[in-house]
């Protein structure tokens, strides 16, 4: 062997050796110092959170190039993600094994669960990312500040502000894919606006195809949205700031239902809109806000609309009664509306949450605490306490516990044909603690839900008695190694999730894990890969069923800059091919094989170029 490649094949291994051991003694003070709103519903450090926080930024979406809400969780630690096909097709969501009902989406605060839904979750299909600045992602029970529907979590998509850009990107891909998009933002002092557009269309593939086969000869279930947002904020004199927010979007979209060539057409449409009056009289920042949602769901050939809106106002106040300590104090107004039934429910509440920072910011507490009134059922109150200890900068302890409750839906209240009794909320308790090593964050965390709101076998919804557990281990490293320019995120989950009886609940990964590493050494070029691991994975409850886990996935990402205004980049989606199974749709006989499953699409390409002033 050639002394010389020897000696140059080895110099970047030595480098990342030593760029990670490096790295151990740096802090990472970008970090500590970020801003996030979600944790208690109001500007803080995150620092200063005690709840395990994840943030992808727009930063992120760009490099890793994540079209969907759904592409950009797949590497979060805790969080499993899967769809029945490619865009546009059902996408269901996982945190720290609780369901899609259990996790309240937001965008800039505003509720995005879809009140139409059999069980009230967010459709995570049709989120695209093009006009987002960052996504924040708190675990843990969050009803003390959120109220329903948070026991496990919540994710808070925040839009893009006003600013000096302008910007717009072409993109190509496999399945005759195309995306256009494009944004515009100005401002001063006075007032900002921003302006989005984007347009995705795909031929797609089928979503069910025979298991073990490509599906390649099977019809193509295609896909097409288009989205514009606009934000406005216009600041006044003695600090205050009226902002607005208006977002539409619309698409079609069809997906098999039980066999290939089996195509049911669908339309959907959403629109948000958002005012909010800020304002700073001396240690107060206020705010008043009125938003609402509204959905409209069409399936042609069933002649069924399903429309609904969820409508809500109210005021909040943030009091910096001393250095770093501050209290908050919230009452809101939300009203859920099933358009077409006409049926609908009613919710007001009142929180207060109090976070206090001592020695020198060493030492965090924060207490928060929800009472919430229902016209349907009965009314709740919710908490939650943290506390978070810097030993140094780069470690740190931390431990939170957290009530709450998943209310039911208006679909569940509503049709008695799909009752067998009557319906009560959910309840739910949670803790988890953190021990924070120089970037190693290793959490445990135990979650329970009680009466849980689940189907018998004719599919009709009841509170189980007794309670079902959630319980697991998450590890998450994520460093810069500036030695060898590059970006290391590594993360493992070993959970189990289990009903009343002790017996696993179904599509809940025993194990899984991520890995990203992204490299900038060399002039003007990203090269970045993401490897995603799921472990055993059954399609039933109580482990039968086929075991669809047991596979990895890989991801390779390039991008080049050209010169300040111009970029080219490219993706490989599933580099080596995989052919794991999302789900499977219907079995053989013996209950076990699966006949035919949801297609994952295989290998995708997509190349684009980006332009920017």
């Amino acid at each position: 062997m050639n002394p010389n490649k020897m000696r140059l094949a080895k110099t970047p291994i030595a480098l990342a050796i030593f760029s990670i051991c490096s790295a151990s003694f740096a802090a990472d003070d970008q970090n500590l110092n970020s801003v996030v709103v979600t944790a208690n519903n109001t500007p803080q450090n995150i620092g200063s959170v005690t709840s395990n926080v994840t943030v992808i930024t727009a930063e992120d979406i760009a490099n890793h190039q994540y079209q969907t809400l759904q592409d950009a969780m797949r590497q979060v630690p805790g969080l499993t993600t899967y769809s029945n096909g490619g865009l546009g097709t059902a996408t269901s969501l996982f945190m720290r094994g609780m369901g899609g009902k259990n996790i309240l989406v937001l965008q800039n605060g505003m509720q995005l669960n879809d009140p139409t839904l059999t069980d009230g979750t967010t459709n995570f299909a049709n989120i695209m990312l093009d006009d987002v600045e960052r996504i924040e992602i708190i675990k843990g029970p969050q009803s003390g500040v959120w109220g329903a529907n948070a026991s496990a979590g919540v994710i808070n998509i925040i839009t893009k502000k006003g600013g000096k850009r302008a910007n717009a990107n072409l993109e190509f891909g496999s399945n005759n894919q195309k995306k256009l998009a494009a944004s515009l933002g100005a401002g001063n002092e006075k007032v900002d606006f921003a302006l989005n557009f984007s347009d995705l269309s795909s031929d797609g593939f089928t979503s069910i195809k025979k298991y073990k086969t490509s599906g390649k000869g099977d019809e193509k279930d295609p896909f097409a949205q288009q989205e514009a947002s606009f934000r406005l904020g216009i600041n006044f004199e003695k600090q205050q700031r009226l902002e607005t927010f208006i977002k539409h979007s619309s698409g079609d979209s069809e997906s098999d239902y039980s066999t290939p060539n089996t195509a049911s057409h669908s339309t959907f449409e959403s629109t948000l809109r958002q005012l909010r009056y800020l304002a700073t009289f001396g240690k107060v920042d206020t705010q008043l806000y009125a938003q609402d949602s509204h959905i409209r769901r069409e399936y042609p050939a069933y002649s069924s609309v399903y429309e609904g809106k969820v409508n809500q106002f109210g005021a909040q106040a943030d009091w910096h009664y001393a250095d770093k300590q501050q209290a908050s104090f919230a009452v809101a107004s939300k009203q859920l509306e099933d358009i077409k039934n006409k049926n609908s429910y009613y919710n007001r509440s009142a929180a207060a949450n109090n976070t206090n920072q001592l020695f020198g910011e060493k030492w965090v507490i924060t207490e928060a605490v929800r009472y919430d009134e229902y016209n349907r059922f009965d009314n709740k109150t919710t908490g939650k306490i943290g506390t978070k200890y810097h030993v140094i900068p780069e470690v740190f302890i931390s431990a939170n516990y957290g009530t709450g409750y998943n209310a039911p839906s208006l679909y569940q209240l509503t049709n008695l044909s799909t009752q067998t009794t009557q319906l009560t909320p959910e309840t739910s308790t949670g803790y988890d603690a953190t021990l924070g090593v120089y970037g190693l964050e290793l959490t445990y965390f135990n979650n329970e839900i009680k009466d849980e709101l689940v189907t018998d076998a004719s599919y009709k919804y009841y509170n189980q008695k007794g309670t079902s557990k959630y319980e697991g281990i998450e590890a998450n490293y994520k460093r810069t190694l500036d030695a060898i320019d590059s970006d290391l995120t590594l993360n493992f989950t070993q959970q189990t999730a289990k009903d009343k009886d002790g017996k696993w609940l179904a599509r809940r990964p025993e194990q899984q894990g991520g890995l990203g590493f992204d490299y900038y050494g060399l002039a003007r070029t990203h090269v970045g890969i993401q490897t995603k691991y799921v472990g055993n994975l059954y399609d039933k409850a109580d482990k039968k069923g086929a075991n669809i886990g047991n596979y990895s996935t890989t991801d390779l990402v390039a991008d080049y800059q050209f010169n300040p205004h111009v970029s080219i980049y490219g993706k490989v989606q599933n580099l080596f091919n995989e052919d794991y199974t999302p789900a499977v749709a219907s079995y053989e006989s013996d209950g076990v094989t699966p006949k035919y499953v949801y297609n994952n699409g295989g290998t995708l390409l997509f190349v684009g170029v980006r332009g920017k002033l």
